[in-house]
């Protein structure tokens, strides 16, 4: 999967990444589909999230791209 966010026709930056053990949303049976306007929850735990700059990078990109509308309450 490649990841990555462009700012006036230029590529900022951009993440290459593997994806293992696949599943898709008919795999979650009984669970409540993702409703209109609900964010996720990211919890970046280790050592690696704050000291390397590669991953900082790939953090600040997945919650920017993950952001969402600006919600008052």
């Amino acid at each position: 999967m490649i990841m990555g966010r462009t700012f006036d026709g230029q590529l900022l930056d951009c993440f290459e990444m593997g994806v293992s053990n696949y599943k898709g949303i008919g795999d979650y049976q009984g669970v409540d589909k993702k409703r209109m306007g609900s964010k996720p929850m990211f919890l970046f735990v280790g050592d690696s999230w704050e000291q390397d700059a590669s991953f900082r990078k790939l953090q600040n990109l997945l919650i920017d791209w993950f952001r969402g509308e600006p919600v008052d309450k």
